[in-house]
Parts: C-alpha cells; structure tokens; sequence
C-alpha cells in the first residue's frame, strides 16, 4: 500500500540548525498519527546538522529531504538596512520550482516557531482559487509608504509568511515564482523582505487562518479583534503554532520570555538537549521588550489607578 505523505518545508542555515530542529520536532511530537515528507532548503549546512536532523526526523517514521537552493535566482533580491535578514528568508519564494511537481500542496514552517496541535486538518483546507492560507499580520501594512509599494489600500489586510499552506499548483500556473522575483528586485524601502514580495503577488488571493495558527510570542491581541469567543480562547489558551518573532527569543539567556518552557522541552527531544543557553548580543533591548509586554498585559487587566504605577517605571528606561 502506498503511503500517504504530508508535506513539510521550512529553510535554515548552521545558525538556525538547531531552531529547524526543535520546530521539526515539534511538529512530529504532536502529529505523531501523520507520515511527512520534509523538504528543507539549504545553500551550506554542516554534515553534523544534516546527520541530526535525518536522525532526528527518522525516529518519527518520517522522510528529509535537502534541497540545494539555487542562489543565482536571489542574486539581485533587496535586503533592508537595520536587521536585514540572510539570504534563506527568500528561499520560500523559489518553492514551487523546488519542489516535484507532483507536490501540490506544502505546508511552509520558519524555523523560530514551536507546532503545539494536528496540522491534518489544514491541508483539507480547498485552496484552489488561492495562492496560500496564512495568518493576518496585524499591524501591516507598516506606513502609507508600505501600503503603496505593495498596492495594498488603506484598510486592506496583510499575511505573516512565517506558517503559510501553500498552493503549489496555482503557484506554477500563474507564473508566480517569476513575479516574486521581479518584486524582491525592485529598488524599494525594504520594510519585511519576502514577506512584502509574497504580500504584493498575492494580494487578494490569500486565505485567512485564525491567529491560532500563528501566536506571536509575547504579544497581545484584544479580545474586540475576533469575531468568536471560541477563535480568542483558542489563541489566548491554545495556539496551534507559536512564533518566537522578536528579539527576546526562547533559545537566550533571559528571563520573562513567554512560553520559553516550550521551546526548551522540544530541545530536551533533539540532538542538541545539551545545548546551553547564551546571553543575548543586546540584553538592555530584551528586558525593555520583556517589560513593556508584561506592562501591557497588566494595564489590559488592572484599573487605571495601577496604571500611574508602571508610568513611573517606564520613566526609568528613559532617564
């Protein structure tokens, strides 16, 4: 009998060979009933990496597959000035010439992200007049500036490409690989790197997940933002994917970071269980981060009489 596979992308480096490691394992933990075929996309990596993660992905009766990327295609791609990211936030772009064409569905993954629930039910999802399914991106687009560049109007609503099912098939029918590659070549305002290609070619033809499906880690959405009590309880108590998004990231040694717990026990699963916890490159800008979330989280919770209080706190930082 043949077996039914699920498919299963994300890109790394040696950098984030660890992070791909605790989200592929994640992944498997708590889909333990699916079969996947995991497609990661690399430029380097390191034998040893390579060796950990087929180690890895095989005691879950699973497959991995590394694909070479092609990096002339990304030649000419843009890169913002303050935080650019590296060459691999791209490589999601060139998936659809990647992948076998007999592959017409692919659930994408970035690596700083623990899965918590079944992915079984999203490739259900019948996405044949859609590019991808994603998660909205509140917030985004960043300026008037932004909207313009992507020909977004004002109002109009914008997907985070961190956990994206995508339509492989309608990618390769519509040319769309050639277009994302025209617009990560455009001299522009760099504001999200792919995340603004795949928001631009995809306009209009992307299908809406509930946040649950990618939580921000440390952010704080109201409960006037979703149209069901049941979609806020879910997010709120039981995310199906968590996005470590910002600089205070699970893998750091600090403290107050949100669902840090999580990240970790995953990393008790892996290769890298004795990994050790570093100090961050910029400690003064994570506790910041880590105290106005937590600053958030009580004024959205207490009177305004408390609120004076962490006024008062805030003015340290600024001294």
């Amino acid at each position: 009998m043949k077996r039914e596979y699920y498919h299963v992308t994300c890109g790394t480096d040696d950098n984030y060979a660890q992070h791909c490691g605790v989200m592929l394992c994640s992944l498997l933990e708590n889909n333990k009933n699916l079969t996947f075929k995991i497609h990661v996309l690399i430029k380097e990596l390191k034998e040893d990496n390579k060796q950990k993660l087929s180690q890895l992905v095989s005691q879950y009766n699973s497959e991995i597959i590394f694909h070479k990327v092609d990096s002339n295609k990304l030649a000419n791609v843009k890169y913002r000035i303050n935080r650019p990211l590296s060459e691999a936030a791209y490589y999601r772009i060139l998936l659809s010439s990647i992948l076998d064409d007999t592959i017409d569905k692919v659930l994408y993954f970035d690596c700083d992200m623990v899965v918590l629930g079944s992915v079984e039910n999203l490739f259900k999802i019948e996405l044949d007049k859609y590019a991808l399914a994603a998660v909205e991106d509140i917030g985004f687009p960043h300026s008037d500036l932004h909207r313009i560049q992507l020909s977004i109007p004002y109002g109009g609503k914008y997907f985070c490409s961190g956990m994206m099912l995508i339509n492989l098939k309608y990618w390769r029918e519509n040319n769309s690989e050639e277009k994302l590659i025209e617009y990560s070549e455009r001299e522009r305002f760099v504001f999200l790197h792919d995340q603004d290609s795949l928001n631009y070619v995809f306009k209009g033809k992307w299908y809406a997940l509930p946040p649950k499906w990618n939580k921000f880690n440390m952010s704080l959405l109201t409960r006037k933002y979703f149209p069901l009590y049941n979609d806020y309880k879910e997010w709120r108590d039981n995310p199906s994917v968590i996005h470590y998004v910002n600089i205070c990231k699970p893998w750091l040694k600090i403290r107050g970071v949100q669902n840090k717990n999580k990240y970790i026990y995953y990393l008790s699963l892996t290769p890298w269980k004795n990994y050790k916890l570093r100090k961050p490159l910029n400690i003064t800008e994570c506790n910041k981060m880590i105290y106005f979330y937590y600053e958030s989280l009580v004024l959205s919770y207490f009177p305004q009489l408390i609120q004076s209080i962490f006024i008062k706190i805030r003015s340290w930082f600024y001294k």
